[in-house]
C-alpha cells in the first residue's frame, strides 16, 4: 500500500507479486507475454498506478518520448494526459513477437475510446476514433527498462470539417481525476525530481486547460 497525503492505494492481490527474475537470465515465452498483457492493460482507465510502478524498472528509458521526459515518471505522465483525454479508452492487442533471447517483445495494438478532453493542442471532439500502434519492450530481471514506439493518431481525431460536434453534448465526469491524484502522490515518493516534474506540467502544460 502507497499513503500519506491522505491518500492510500490498496494493491490488487492478483498483482501483488512482481515480475521477479534472476539479474540476466533470459526470460521464457509465457512470462513476456504475460508482462505484455498486464502492461496494455494500463491503456484501459482507470490506469492501476501500483501495475505500472511494478512493472517499469527505475532506470526506465523511452527512447520514442514525444514532448515528455524519457524516464519514467515522463512516460506515466504521457499515459495519464492519454487517459484523460479518452476516458473511456479500450486497448487490444492484435500482434506480438517475442524474442525470448534478447527478452523484447514488439507489440502491435489498436485503441479506441470518444476524445472528451483536449489532446495534443486538440480540443475534444467527443467523436470516437480509433488508433493504432507498434511498441517494442526491453525487460530486464521481470521489468521493463526499455520502450521504443510509434503511434499513429487519425487528423483531428476524426472531427468533421467545419464539425460543431460539441455543441449541445455534456461534458462527461472524468473518471481519471483519481487516477492523477494518485500519480501525483506516486511521483512524491520517488523523488523530488518527479514531483516538480508533475507541477510543471499541472502549471504550463496541457493539464492547466484541460476542463474537468
Amino acid at each position: 500500500m502507497l499513503s500519506g497525503g491522505g491518500l492510500a492505494i490498496r494493491m490488487n492481490p492478483v498483482f501483488s507479486t512482481p515480475f521477479a527474475h534472476p539479474q540476466g537470465a533470459a526470460m521464457n515465452r509465457p512470462t513476456l507475454k504475460y508482462l505484455t498483457r498486464q502492461w496494455i492493460s494500463l491503456w484501459c482507465p482507470p490506469v492501476d498506478w501500483p501495475l505500472f510502478d511494478r512493472l517499469h524498472a527505475e532506470s526506465f528509458e523511452d527512447y520514442s518520448a514525444a514532448g515528455h521526459p524519457p524516464d519514467k515518471m515522463g512516460f506515466a505522465l504521457g499515459l495519464a494526459e492519454l487517459t484523460r483525454a479518452f476516458p473511456d479508452l479500450q486497448t487490444w492487442i492484435e500482434d506480438l513477437v517475442i524474442d525470448e533471447q534478447r527478452s523484447r517483445v514488439a507489440v502491435r495494438w489498436v485503441a479506441e475510446g470518444i476524445h472528451r478532453v483536449a489532446f495534443m493542442g486538440l480540443e475534444p471532439s467527443f467523436q470516437r476514433t480509433t488508433f493504432t500502434g507498434i511498441e517494442i519492450l526491453e525487460v530486464v530481471a521481470g521489468q521493463i527498462t526499455g520502450h521504443w514506439g510509434e503511434r499513429d493518431f487519425p487528423l483531428r481525431f476524426q472531427m468533421p470539417q467545419g464539425s460543431h460536434a460539441d455543441e449541445g453534448v455534456p461534458m462527461a465526469t472524468n473518471p481519471s481525476e483519481l487516477e492523477w491524484t494518485q500519480l501525483k502522490q506516486l511521483a512524491q515518493t520517488r523523488s523530488p525530481r518527479s514531483a516538480s516534474a508533475i507541477r510543471c506540467w499541472e502549471n504550463s502544460g496541457p493539464f492547466s486547460r484541460m476542463r474537468i
